[in-house]
């Protein structure tokens, strides 16, 4: 018997945050009269981030998936929901979110020609420099991708996109609204569809992995390089840094030149990808900037290395 909604949750060592997850998912679901799965697809969990879900009425599935899309994927093959929400083990969803999905449940399943969700919103207590960043991006006003972290569609238009392509290592999220788009498929982000993201990272050097780990679905083949603009500036960034720490002793007009020349790009990144949002979150974010480029171009030999 088909179910209103499955939730098709990836899972990896969460035990901090899976059962705020399942727990939210289950009330707000319950709370809207749905009838619906809450499918755990655990990947390997060695903390007991299984057992939790398990507990809290989850039903939990191995997967063997050697990529996060694979493990998507093998959720959305057993999943019996005519809606699937894939949400994050670190996304926690809000009793507006339940309410909107309610709203809309059925202008969803009777169109079938859309991918929505929203960008995740930023914790209140997260630390200033980083909060910029992240608020930014949850208030991205551009309808054209939403993350895995939070995406809703039918089992109807997942079929027709083909499920998430499992050769990328990242990046799974934005190749699958690619392709939706270009069979007609809308990406609509509806900011009602309210969910808290836990799993930020707190400090810049884990910003710096996480990132660099992002950045590994660009550099899977020179196809891919070339056709990402983030990852061309990543590169081109992370050669004008290493020509700064080159020239340092040797010529400081030239050092100096180069640092400008960086600044100016992390800067005018910050303008292209964001709204200004007032000069304190502005100059924060430049300083983002400038570690988020040169993170994307350490991710090319960073992979080619194998780490």
């Amino acid at each position: 018997m088909a179910l209103d909604i499955s939730v098709i949750i990836p899972c990896l060592n969460e035990r901090k945050t899976i059962a705020e997850v399942v727990t939210s998912v289950t009330r707000e679901l319950t709370a809207s009269r749905f009838s619906f799965e809450v499918l755990v697809m655990d990947n390997g969990s060695s903390d007991g981030s299984d057992a939790v879900a398990e507990e809290l009425g989850a039903k939990v599935i191995r997967s063997p998936a050697r990529t996060v899309a694979g493990v998507r994927n093998s959720g959305a093959a057993l999943a019996k929901g005519r809606l699937y929400v894939f949400i994050d083990a670190d996304v926690v969803v809000t009793s507006q979110w339940g309410r909107t999905l309610r709203e809309m449940y059925g202008a969803l399943l009777d169109a079938n020609d859309a991918i929505t969700g929203s960008h995740c919103l930023v914790p209140p207590d997260m630390r200033p420099l980083l909060g910029a960043w992240y608020r930014a991006i949850s208030e991205n006003f551009r309808n054209s991708y939403l993350g895995t972290g939070h995406m809703i569609m039918s089992a109807t238009v997942f079929e027709t996109v083909g499920g998430f392509d499992e050769t990328l290592v990242t990046g799974e999220d934005y190749d699958f609204c690619v392709r939706a788009r270009q069979q007609g498929i809308r990406i609509v982000k509806n900011p009602q569809l309210a969910v808290y993201h836990l799993g930020y990272p707190e400090s810049l050097k884990g910003f710096a992995k996480r990132e660099i780990w992002h950045g590994k679905g660009d550099c899977q083949s020179l196809r891919r390089v070339l056709s990402s603009k983030i990852a061309l500036c990543g590169v081109a960034f992370l050669l004008i840094n290493l020509s700064m720490i080159l020239l340092f002793f040797v010529d400081t007009a030239i050092f100096l030149a180069l640092f400008a020349l960086a600044v100016l790009l992390s800067t005018a990144f910050n303008l292209l990808k964001f709204r200004f949002g007032g000069w304190r979150d502005f100059l924060s974010r430049i300083v983002v900037s400038y570690l988020y480029l040169l993170c994307r171009g350490l991710s090319l030999p960073f992979y080619l290395l194998g780490k």
